[in-house]
């Protein structure tokens, strides 16, 4: 037979079952709750370690994807070009993380928008420049998995594929400092040093418009070692107007 029990829940006359009173329950969720916030943390902290490995092996994939390309062309893929004014309308504009394509399982990317003859943004088939493309993706940023159409210098013409990865331009970026004394001075001559404009002559192996005024044309002209010299890097889309891997 079940009746009601004065303190709690119901329950059964005549049974070894017996239910919990209020008290009871009240205090079997207590402990419950403070085993949740024990263990979310801990769970937290798993997923945020596996996504700084899957960070880590991306940056690796790209690294080894830049290797590869210098294996196969004897240079490292040229970011931009000399005569790239930062339109979309010009084709040497993309980037050198959009000729490393094919050396990051996204041949037909690179095929579909004919990356190989270098056209221009304007002309490629919708889509190719939005595209996500999840190896340029950190996990732990939740805020750039989609096409940004606030990038600079592009007024909102097009959505572009967001990266959490760049190139290292060098140590001499010197912008808006007293002291900036660019020597550079011809758009398409050499590259001259010493400069502190980092933004047209960095000393890095990646840069702004790199073109003829590559300083490191291929892995030899990395004097300090290839283990000692940062190639690239991380940063946040929504943080930073200059970032999309195109």
């Amino acid at each position: 037979m079940l009746r009601f029990h004065p303190c709690g829940v119901l329950r059964h006359s005549g049974s070894s079952l017996q239910a919990f009173t209020l008290i009871e329950l009240l205090v079997v969720i207590a402990i419950i709750a403070v085993l949740i916030e024990l263990v979310l943390p801990a769970v937290q902290k798993v997923r945020e370690a596996a996504a700084c490995i899957k960070c880590q092996n991306n940056l690796k994939q790209l690294a080894l994807a830049v290797h590869n390309y210098h294996d196969q062309f004897q240079r490292l893929p040229r970011n931009a070009g000399p005569l790239c004014p930062g339109a979309p309308s010009t084709p040497q504009c993309w980037s050198w993380i959009a000729k490393l394509l094919p050396f990051i399982d996204q041949g037909n990317l690179y095929n579909v928008g004919n990356l190989q003859n270098e056209p221009a943004f304007a002309g490629c088939p919708p889509g190719v420049v939005s595209s996500i493309i999840p190896l340029l993706l950190c996990p732990s940023d939740s805020d750039s998995r989609r096409p940004l159409d606030d990038r600079a210098d592009f007024g909102g013409a097009m959505g572009l594929g967001p990266t959490n990865y760049k190139g290292v331009a060098g140590q001499n970026w010197a912008w808006g400092d007293p002291r900036w004394n660019p020597v550079f001075s011809n758009p398409g001559g050499p590259y001259t040093s010493p400069t502190s404009d980092g933004l047209e002559s960095g000393d890095g192996i990646f840069f702004r418009r790199d073109g003829v005024r590559f300083p490191y044309l291929d892995f030899s002209g990395v004097t300090d070692g290839l283990s000692n010299t940062f190639m690239i890097g991380e940063d946040l889309p929504t943080r930073n107007l200059w970032c999309s891997w195109p």
